[in-house]
């Protein structure tokens, strides 16, 4: 089958994925973003769209891993006659079907351009973070489409005829990565608590400021919102006050134990959502939550009610 031939079928199936899952917005994206660069035909000239886009669910990441792999290799080979290329990915792709730990392309092994290397560093260190920490069976097809896509990036920006290409994978890249999810039961908030109009934390709540610190410490992709809270005890000014004050005792104690400040946001919410009936020690507490940056406005801090504050310490 021809080049031509070959996106012709490839528009013929990403206009039927869309009519198929129009309520999948991410499936369309990427069949939008595939169609438009005319781009790899990634298993086009296959008749089974799920071949395609296999369901995450139903195959292993090193499957997912594989079959990503071929495509490009099919590409590399078929349509730009680059055998060197085509043979990393074809053998990336059977090492990854015998469950081998496949790890991307390093830009310190090859030559970039000098204006390309600074941002695929830092992809290199997002993508080596999601692999380590994301790596569920709801990400597992995206962190296949993101590690094969840094790799195809990395190759094709050394082709400076190429632009078309390496501009469809990168894009692609930053796609996946920011669609990753986090589970709230692999990374759970953390919650400390306060006394009646207290901002102290007693020591069963520093250990628990400590554990916290213990597991983020050193990602250095990752952020931490810290959000207070108060009873309703005292007027609502004076409530959103304590809360701030204890937020910021959490973030200083957090980064006693390691984590910058700079990388903690604080938020004041006040009596906000107290059950004025039931005022207890939960409504005294302090929220932590750390999320990648890399994610789509994962921590939505923009969204997040009360006084915002980010980097720098605060007394």
């Amino acid at each position: 089958m021809g080049f031509l031939q070959k996106v012709a079928l490839w528009g013929e199936m990403a206009m039927m994925l869309s009519s198929v899952r129009k309520e999948t917005v991410f499936m369309k994206s990427w069949v939008v973003t595939l169609a438009l660069a005319g781009f790899f035909i990634l298993g086009a000239c296959r008749s089974d769209i799920a071949a395609v886009f296999p369901a995450s669910g139903a195959h292993s990441f090193h499957t997912l891993l594989a079959h990503e792999y071929r495509n490009i290799a099919a590409y590399e080979e078929e349509e730009k006659m680059r055998g060197q290329e085509a043979a990393l990915f074809q053998s990336k792709a059977r090492r990854a079907l015998r469950h081998q730990r496949i790890l991307p392309e390093n830009p310190a092994d090859y030559d970039v351009p000098d204006d390309a290397r600074a941002a695929l560093e830092e992809a290199y260190i997002i993508l080596a973070d999601a692999l380590d920490y994301l790596k569920t069976s709801e990400n597992e097809l995206l962190l296949a489409l993101a590690q094969t896509r840094f790799d195809c990036w990395l190759l094709t920006q050394r082709h400076f005829s190429d632009a078309d290409n390496y501009i469809a994978c990168r894009d692609q890249f930053k796609e996946a990565i920011a669609r990753l999810s986090v589970s709230d039961r692999d990374y759970p908030t953390y919650f400390v608590y306060f006394e009646p109009s207290s901002v102290a934390l007693e020591d069963e709540d520093m250990q628990t400021v400590r554990r916290f610190a213990e597991q983020y410490k050193g990602r250095v992709n990752w952020s931490v919102v810290v959000k207070g809270y108060a009873d309703s005890t005292g007027n609502s000014q004076q409530n959103k006050i304590i809360s701030m004050r204890r937020a910021i005792a959490v973030k200083n104690a957090l980064g006693q134990h390691g984590i910058p400040l700079d990388d903690i946001a604080i938020s004041a919410v006040g009596e906000a959502g107290v059950d004025h009936d039931t005022d207890d020690r939960y409504s005294r507490r302090v929220e932590m939550i750390a999320r990648p940056v890399y994610l789509e406005d994962e921590i939505n801090l923009t969204q997040v009610p009360g006084w915002h504050h980010s980097g720098q310490n605060t007394h």
